[in-house]
């Protein structure tokens, strides 16, 4: 009950008093007027709850950061009596669109549908309920307020934003998901290069019996030298990382940045991991882009809440990492701690692409950052950076080429 609720039980109670120590006509009709006006108001505020429904609808389902779509809802009002003070609060969540759908409705008019719409632009990424609305409702004298609670299982996806890079450069592999290489370890026996003459101290499962029959000699089969390419993904999830990214643009650009080239090494038909560490750690894999949606909802759920710095989980990673995988990491400052493990890494015969995604230009004091930069490419570890106003595509894509590295 409200504030008028409360004197209005006050005057009521006085009335009744006035009535009984009175006595006569008009004290009476007063208490009865009273009594009259409470009991409307209580059962009006009881039916306009029982009638009222609310209707959302969306244009879009899924859509991705930096798009735009239209949300809106109906109250319709299936009551004989009108709602004759409403108010609306339907606040969507901060980290979708920074917008807030509320106001006040005066009346609503018996069987009158109410059309509201709103225009958001999505700016983070995530699985957001856009079903709720909470309308609370005053009789005409305001003095009962009801609130009712709509709950529409309507939930809309928004996506990071993904960019087609072209090209690439990804060392040990190549655009065909494998790479030539010059270890007789690496040979790939379902694919024969050549035939030649049998030799000492060659294979016998290696002689061509068919070329031998027809030739009356010996040969044997060279099969072609071949290594499939392996490339997984670890994302600097320390929460310690994020600590000045107060409007969440930093996150948004390093999961761009990890979608648009997880994707295109899955396009290349790459084997491909990403190494969830920011929570629980399990790894999603594939090796065409029909796996994409998998990284993709992984990449959806990114909140950077880790533990461990982004050296650490490297640490801890890098014995589990077979020989000849490319490691991509994206991070977010390049300490001396995180330079010193990726050398380490090296250390290993295991590539490092090491992407870095910065939130402004360095401090010019902030030597380090460039001897780091500096010694990561002398030990042929690729570097690069991106901003927040970066166009990726720029940054990343390179000119056609296959490059082949030995360790």
């Amino acid at each position: 009950m409200l504030r008028n609720g409360k004197i209005f039980i006050g005057l009521l109670l006085i009335s009744f008093v006035f009535a009984l120590l009175a006595g006569g006509i008009l004290p009476y009709l007063i208490l009865k007027i009273l009594l009259l006006i409470l009991f409307f108001s209580y059962m009006s505020i009881r039916i306009n709850k029982k009638n009222l429904a609310c209707f959302f609808y969306i244009d879009k389902k899924e859509v991705m950061v930096g798009d735009s779509l239209t949300l809106g809802y109906k109250l319709n009002n299936t009551s004989i009596l009108p709602v004759a003070y409403g108010e609306i609060d339907c606040k969507i969540a901060s980290r979708l669109g920074n917008t807030t759908i509320s106001g006040e409705i005066k009346m609503i008019n018996p069987l009158e549908l109410v059309n509201i719409q709103r225009q958001i632009q999505c700016i983070h990424r995530g699985v957001y309920p856009v079903g709720r609305l909470r309308l609370k409702i005053r009789d005409i004298f305001h003095l009962f307020e009801e609130t009712i609670d709509f709950n529409n299982q309507l939930e809309l996806k928004v996506y990071p934003r993904i960019f087609q890079i072209k090209r690439m450069t990804i060392p040990a592999a190549e655009f065909f998901g494998n790479v030539s290489v010059s270890q007789n370890t690496y040979e790939d026996f379902s694919s024969i290069e050549s035939i030649r003459k049998y030799a000492p101290g060659d294979p016998v499962k290696k002689i061509h019996w068919k070329a031998s029959a027809k030739s009356g000699d010996l040969y044997v089969k060279n099969y072609e030298l071949s290594a499939n390419a392996s490339i997984l993904f670890i994302i600097d999830g320390y929460h310690g990382s994020y600590r000045n990214d107060v409007d969440g643009r930093l996150e948004e650009k390093v999961i761009e940045v990890a979608g648009s080239v997880i994707r295109h090494c899955l396009s290349k038909n790459l084997n491909t991991s990403l190494a969830c560490t920011w929570r629980e750690r399990n790894t999603i894999g594939g090796k065409d882009v029909s796996k994409f949606q998998l990284f993709l909802t992984a990449l959806m759920d990114f909140i950077p809440e880790g533990n461990l710095p982004i050296e650490k989980v490297l640490e801890r990673e890098k014995n589990m990492v077979p020989w000849g995988t490319t490691l991509i990491v994206l991070a977010v400052y390049l300490t001396k701690e995180l330079c010193d493990e990726i050398l380490n890494l090296r250390r290993k015969r295991i590539h490092v692409i090491l992407i870095l995604i910065k939130l402004k230009q360095e401090d010019a004091m902030d030597m380090y950052v460039y001897h780091g930069e500096s010694l990561l490419r002398e030990k042929k570890v690729i570097v690069h950076k991106v901003y927040l106003d970066s166009d990726i595509r720029e940054i990343l894509e390179d000119e056609p080429c296959i490059q082949s590295r030995k360790a």
